[in-house]
């Protein structure tokens, strides 16, 4: 990709990208040092993109630099409660006793508030379910299922703790390699 800035490499999902076209996208994944397989290269700096389009995107970076730099901050949204049930657990116990639950497999229940598509070879959605504190009411779950904003999922994954991806993306809970167990659609509305 060429900007006013120069020259960069961005990664997308596998797509007819043709030369000289203009390109928008958003929610750039800044990596550096990555080592790609597949294509036996190591990129010093690539920005993995969830959503590239011909169009401007609304809220997208008009093709220029990454959308955000390091980790997404994402904010609590008031619309979510769950009833939990006695034997779920919910994201204020998995933030407080992360040290509890670091390197074991759980199941976990919450609604379905950010999807980044196909980034680093796995979807990255964010669940909430109305409890936790302001550090941590967010969960990142990583898996190769797409369930839509506003599903109510259940995810069975091993949870990892001070995960560093690099570029500012750390992660004090995230739940790994998920698998959907459990989904349901939601009302689009909220």
């Amino acid at each position: 990709m060429k900007d006013s800035f120069g020259e960069k490499w961005v990664a997308v999902s596998r797509q007819d990208i043709k030369p000289d076209e203009v390109y928008y996208f958003d929610n750039a994944l800044q990596m550096n040092g990555f080592n790609s397989k597949e294509l036996n290269r190591t990129f010093d700096v690539i920005y993995f993109v969830s959503n590239i389009s011909k169009t401007p995107l609304e809220g997208g970076n008009m093709g220029g630099m990454p959308a955000h730099s390091g980790k997404l901050n994402a904010e609590k949204s008031g619309s979510v409660t769950l009833e939990k049930a006695d034997n779920e657990i919910t994201l204020s116990e998995l933030f407080s006793g992360k040290t509890v639950y670091a390197g074991k497999e759980i199941e976990i229940r919450g609604i379905v508030v950010k999807v980044n598509e196909g980034i680093m070879d796995r979807n990255w959605i964010h669940i909430q379910d109305g409890t936790g504190t302001p550090e941590g009411f967010d969960l990142t779950v990583t898996t190769q299922d797409l369930p839509a904003e506003n599903d109510e999922v259940t995810f069975k994954g091993v949870v990892s703790i001070d995960k560093d991806f690099g570029s500012g993306y750390f992660y004090d809970v995230i739940l790994e390699n998920a698998v959907l167990v459990k989904r349901a659609e939601r009302d689009k509305a909220l």
